[in-house]
């Protein structure tokens, strides 16, 4: 999941795994399950995990979770993920590393 974390008075935006609530701190080793092969305009909540070879099962927990729910689950990488939800709202690499770069205020 992602979430807000106090670090230093300062706010910072991270991922959790969904599985065993751990941070997710490499993007290539994490991935996103979600319901797979719904009709269009369908929304759903994705889960965020870790890769089975980084810690345990946690992407094996997630897809039996979503099978559970009755759909059926699918995944990609996160850093996927990422790249398009940061491209479906607008956003390109160099508004990336204006953010990025600012000066502290």
């Amino acid at each position: 999941m992602l979430q807000i974390e106090t670090q230093s008075n300062w706010n910072a935006p991270k991922c959790f795994c969904d599985s065993c609530d751990r941070e997710i701190n490499e993007a290539k080793s994490a991935a996103v399950v979600f319901a797979n092969f719904t009709q269009n305009g369908t929304r759903s909540t994705p889960l965020y995990v870790h890769k089975d070879f980084v810690h345990g099962d946690c992407l094996s927990q997630a897809e039996s979770k979503v099978k559970k729910s009755g759909a059926s689950p699918g995944w990609e990488e996160l850093s996927t993920f990422l790249a398009h939800a940061i491209a479906n709202v607008g956003m390109k690499a160099e508004d990336i590393r204006k953010t990025l770069d600012r000066p502290d205020t």
